[in-house]
């Protein structure tokens, strides 16, 4: 009788990692799964020939953020409406604030310059003011227009 040994060693876990980012509201498809949340996601796709890939999705959203209220009194806190992101993201605006009459109090197309609060040199009054911009973020290495609108306060 002979007699085999055999010394199995467990690996672990194997599966590859791949990094996506969607803006809130989007999903992200993955064969036939579709993911809608932040975090990390555990797929398995079968193959042709019964073997199973493992796939760990880590989805995150981009972060590209409107402020709903600001104080321009030049205090150096909140002093400034602007499109707020992570560095890179978005690489160019058009930002247009109007009163509520639908006037344009101011535009611009420089991402780093927001509205201060000032019309024709002079502190525009508290209240709600409506926004409008198109922004282009770079996402999975293309450039997307997106079209954002909203309402921001002034607090003085």
């Amino acid at each position: 009788l002979n007699e085999v040994t055999l010394n199995l060693k467990v690996l672990g876990t194997l599966a590859d990692t791949v990094k996506a980012k969607i803006f809130e509201g989007e999903s992200y498809v993955v064969d036939r799964f579709q993911f809608k949340r932040p975090g990390d996601h555990l797929v398995t796709l079968p193959s042709i020939i019964g073997c199973d890939s493992l796939i760990v999705l880590d989805l995150s959203f981009f972060n590209v953020y409107f402020p709903n209220v600001f104080s321009p009194n030049f205090d150096g806190l909140n002093d400034v409406f602007s499109v707020q992101s992570e560095p890179g993201l978005v690489e160019s605006v058009d930002l247009r604030i109007f009163d509520r009459w639908g006037n344009c109090l101011f535009k611009s197309t420089d991402i780093h310059q927001g509205w201060d609060g000032l019309f024709d040199g002079q502190p525009a009054l508290r209240g709600v003011y409506i926004w409008k911009t198109e922004y282009t973020v770079v996402k999975n290495g293309l450039s997307i227009r997106e079209h954002k609108m909203g309402d921001v306060t002034i607090l003085r």
